[in-house]
């Protein structure tokens, strides 16, 4: 597997991106599994008859992240590095977004700053979780 092998379509994808048992059947499928499992803030897979496209994600964020597009045909080393990019994005927000219970034990750091699901943001000092964050 080369980085600069050429990917022409969705079936190429699944089998250079190392996805088990593809056919030409389930390679959306199955790319959508792996990208999911294999990155660490559980990127979103699209595709379409003439691209793929991937995104990051944070639960519990209503944070739109950005839609990384690749047409068909493309290298190899295109698609893992929207992947990185999608995925260093979703794990960013959530860094942003997802304090540990530790971070503000005296309270809420201020009312503004209290999400939606009742998580508190990071607090960058935080002893606990060395301004990281917990996942819920």
């Amino acid at each position: 597997m080369s980085e600069q092998t050429e990917i022409l379509n969705i079936f190429d994808l699944a089998r250079e991106y190392g996805c088990d048992d593809v056919t030409e059947e389930n390679a959306a499928e199955s790319i959508k599994r792996t990208v999911y499992k294999y990155t660490d803030c559980g990127c979103s897979f699209n595709c379409g008859n003439d691209f793929v496209a991937v995104s990051g994600y944070c639960e519990g964020s209503d944070a739109e992240l950005t839609n990384h597009r690749l047409d068909f045909p493309f290298k190899l080393k295109e698609w893992y590095d929207a992947l990185s990019s999608a995925d260093s994005e979703g794990t960013e927000i959530w860094k942003q977004t997802h304090g540990c219970e530790e971070c503000w034990p005296d309270g809420c750091c201020s009312e503004v700053e209290e999400l939606e699901f009742g998580c508190w943001p990071i607090n960058p000092k935080c002893e606990h979780c060395e301004g990281e964050g917990a996942i819920l």
